[in-house]
C-alpha cells in the first residue's frame, strides 16, 4: 500500500554484475606466495515513489542509480620461523551515475529533479597493511598484531549536474580523509583443549558515498545531504522524531568513525564438548546518527532536493510530502558504546546424537545520556539464539535435525527505531488527517458526511462509522503524535531439516521451517519473516 499510505512506492530494475580475476603464484623474490585482484562489481535500481500520503496529484520522482566499482588488492607473504608475516594493500574506485525526474501527475510535466546521490559521484577508498603472527610458544601462546593506513576521498562536481532554471541541482562537494587501524591480540593454551583469547583493536571508518550525497527518501524517511544546507543555519535535532528541539550543534561536514575494540574469549575442546565464550567492549567515536533536521522559521517553501518543504514546527522540524516524518540529516554526534557477549555449543551425547546451539546478547548506549543511539541501518538486534538437535547414525547415508530459532524482546528503541515506518510506525494527527483526506478517500475508505461535502469534519471513514477525530483519538489518545510500536515482541521458531544421499552423486535434502507459522520480525525489517513453508532440494555432483 505504499508504505506511507502513498499511491506508489515501487523498486524497479534491480540488476547486479560481478566479474573478478585473480593472479597466484609462489615462490616471488623474498616472499613464499603473492596474490592480486582486479575486480568489476555493477549495481542498478530504479525508484519511483509519489509522496502525499495518497494526493494523486502530488509529483511523481523516479531515482534511476547506478554505482560501478573497480577494485584491486593484493599481498605477499613469508614464513620466517615460527614468524608468518604478510602485507597487503587494496584500492576501490566506485562511481555513480544517476539520473532522476519528477512528473507531474496533473500536467504531464516533466522537471529534472536531484537525484538521491549526485551523477558523476566518485569515491576512492585504499589502503596498505602488514600483519604478523608469532608462534612466543609453539602450540601454547601465540600473539598476532597487525596495522592498516586508510585514505578515502569523495566529490562531487556542480558541472557533472544538468541545469535547472540555469543553476545546478547540487554544489561542488569533496572530502579527503584518513587514519590508522590496527589490532593486536594473543591466543593462549592453559591445557590441551583449553584456550583462552584477548583482542584489541582500533576501528576506522570513513563516511561512504552514500552517507556522503545521499538524498531523498530512505528507510526512515527523507534524509538531506550536509552540503546541501551548509548555507542555511541548519542546526542538529536532539532526537529524530517531531519531537526534536535544536541541539545548537550546526550541521557540519561528517568525519570518519573511529573504534576501540576490547574482546576476551574462552574455549573449551575436550571429549564430546566443544563450546566458547567471548565478551566483549566496543567505544564507537564520533558516531555517525541520523537526526531531526532543525531550520530558522520561515522555511516553508525552501527546496530540498526534488521536495519542497510543506510544513515546520515551533521548533524547527521540517516536513517534505515524500514522508511523513521530519526531514533528516547525518551527523558526527556524540559516542556510542556497545557491549554484549556470543557462546556457543556444540555437545555430543551419543554416537549418533548431538546438540548444538548459540546466543548472542548486544547492548547499545549513547555515552552521554545511556540511551539508545540513533544508528543508522535499521536499529540493535534483540537477543538472539539457536538451538539443534541432530540424529544422524555412524556411516548412515540420511540425517534429521529439529533446529528452532529464538529472539528476545527488544524494547530498548532509540527515537529513529520509532520513527522509523519499518519498526516504530510513528504518525501524528497531521499524518492521519492527510491520509484520511487523501490516500483513504483515494481507496473509496471514506464517504462524505451528512452535508454531502468532502473533506469536511462529519466526513465518515466507512470500514469503522468514524469521523477523522474519532480516528485520531482512538490511535493518539491525547498525544498529538505517537509511534504504533514501542517495542518489538520475542519469538521462537520450530523448524525441522533433513537429508539422504543416495551415492556419491545424489543427495536429497528437505526443509520444514516455521511449523507453527509464528509471526516474527526484528529491528529494521521492512515485513514480517516468512511464515511456515517446506523446500526440496536435489543435488547432483559430476
Amino acid at each position: 500500500m505504499g508504505g506511507d499510505g502513498n499511491l506508489i512506492a515501487d523498486l524497479r530494475n534491480l540488476m547486479f554484475n560481478f566479474f573478478y580475476a585473480r593472479y597466484a603464484k609462489q615462490g616471488v623474490g623474498f616472499f613464499d606466495n603473492f596474490s592480486a585482484t582486479f575486480s568489476f562489481n555493477s549495481q542498478r535500481e530504479e525508484r519511483v515513489n509519489q509522496g502525499g500520503q495518497g494526493n494523486p496529484l502530488a509529483s511523481v520522482t523516479n531515482d534511476r542509480e547506478r554505482t560501478s566499482t573497480f577494485g584491486f588488492n593484493f599481498y605477499l607473504d613469508k614464513q620466517i620461523s615460527n614468524n608468518t608475516f604478510l602485507v597487503g594493500g587494496d584500492v576501490y574506485h566506485d562511481k555513480v551515475d544517476a539520473r532522476s525526474f519528477s512528473t507531474d501527475p496533473a500536467a504531464g510535466v516533466v522537471t529534472l529533479v536531484r537525484p538521491r546521490v549526485p551523477e558523476g559521484a566518485r569515491y576512492i577508498l585504499a589502503g596498505l597493511f602488514v600483519q604478523d603472527t608469532y608462534d612466543v610458544v609453539p602450540e601454547r601462546l601465540r600473539l598476532s598484531g597487525a596495522m592498516r593506513y586508510n585514505v578515502a576521498s569523495y566529490r562531487t562536481r556542480a558541472a557533472d549536474s544538468p541545469l535547472v532554471n540555469s543553476l545546478p541541482l547540487f554544489p561542488d562537494d569533496n572530502l579527503r580523509v584518513d587514519d590508522f587501524s590496527g589490532r593486536v591480540g594473543a591466543v593462549g593454551t592453559i591445557a590441551d583443549g583449553m584456550n583462552v583469547t584477548f583482542n584489541f583493536s582500533r576501528g576506522f571508518r570513513a563516511p561512504n558515498v552514500t552517507t556522503l550525497g545521499s538524498l531523498g527518501l530512505v528507510g526512515v524517511g527523507f534524509q538531506v545531504a550536509t552540503a546541501d544546507v551548509a548555507n542555511l543555519s541548519a542546526t542538529i535535532g536532539s532526537t529524530a522524531d517531531e519531537a526534536a528541539i535544536s541541539t545548537g550543534v550546526h550541521v557540519a561536514p561528517l568525519r570518519s568513525e573511529t573504534t576501540n575494540n576490547f574482546d576476551l574469549g574462552f574455549r573449551l575442546r575436550r571429549g564430546r564438548i566443544d563450546t566458547e565464550l567471548t565478551g566483549y567492549v566496543i567505544d564507537y567515536n564520533d558516531t555517525i546518527v541520523r537526526q531531526t533536521l532543525i531550520l530558522p522559521p520561515g522555511a516553508i517553501g525552501l527546496q530540498l532536493g526534488s521536495q519542497r518543504v510543506e510544513r515546520q514546527t515551533a521548533n524547527g522540524a521540517v516536513f517534505v510530502p515524500l514522508s511523513p516524518n521530519p526531514v533528516l540529516v547525518q551527523a558526527n554526534f556524540n559516542a556510542t558504546r556497545l557491549y554484549g557477549l556470543e557462546y556457543t555449543l556444540d555437545l555430543r551425547l551419543t554416537e549418533s546424537l548431538s546438540f548444538g546451539g548459540n546466543y548472542s546478547f548486544i547492548r547499545a548506549e549513547d555515552k552521554e545520556s545511556g540511551e539508545p543511539p540513533n544508528l543508522g541501518g535499521g536499529g540493535i538486534p534483540p537477543q538472539l539464539g539457536f538451538l539443534r538437535l541432530r540424529y544422524q547414525p555412524a556411516d548412515s547415508r540420511y540425517f534429521l535435525e529439529a533446529y528452532s530459532t529464538l529472539a528476545g524482546r527488544q524494547d530498548r528503541l532509540s527515537t529513529l527505531d520509532l520513527a522509523d515506518r519499518r519498526t516504530g510506525a510513528a504518525r501524528s494527527r497531521a499524518n492521519i488527517q492527510n491520509f484520511f483526506r487523501r490516500g483513504a478517500s483515494v481507496r473509496g475508505l471514506v464517504n462524505s458526511g451528512a452535508d454531502g461535502v468532502a473533506n469536511n469534519a462529519d466526513d465518515i471513514l466507512i470500514p469503522t462509522g468514524e469521523t477523522l477525530a474519532q480516528v485520531q483519538t482512538r490511535i493518539l489518545g491525547a498525544a498529538n503524535s505517537a509511534p504504533l510500536f514501542t517495542a518489538i515482541p520475542g519469538y521462537g521458531l520450530i523448524n525441522l531439516r533433513g537429508g539422504f544421499r543416495f551415492n556419491e552423486n545424489n543427495e536429497l535434502d528437505f526443509d520444514f521451517e516455521n511449523i507453527a507459522d509464528k509471526s516474527h520480525r526484528n529491528p529494521g525489517w521492512g515485513i514480517d519473516g516468512p511464515g511456515r513453508s517446506v523446500s526440496i532440494r536435489y543435488r547432483y555432483r559430476f
